[in-house]
């Protein structure tokens, strides 16, 4: 819009937080040397929305480190576990 301010990002942070209903919490994993931001969402639905968006990619929380390795993403290792 002409004239208008743009929205802050903690503005937009909050939005999606609240539309999407996003969780506050988060994480980052690490695959081939590439990092990731892990966000988690209530609803399947709202995930989808984000995703149509601004992109991003489904992360299994079976195929995330223990221990030491707990930030290293075992991308593609959960579907053959199952």
């Amino acid at each position: 819009m002409h004239g208008s301010t743009p929205p802050s990002i903690p503005d937009i942070k909050s939005l999606v937080t609240v539309v999407l209903m996003r969780c506050v919490r988060s994480h980052s994993v690490f695959h081939e040397d590439r990092h990731y931001n892990v966000l988690c969402f209530a609803t399947r639905a709202g995930a989808v929305t984000f995703m149509e968006k601004f992109g991003g990619e489904w992360f299994d929380p079976r195929e995330r480190g223990k221990g030491a390795n707990w930030n290293k993403w075992y991308k593609g290792e959960a579907s053959s576990k199952k």
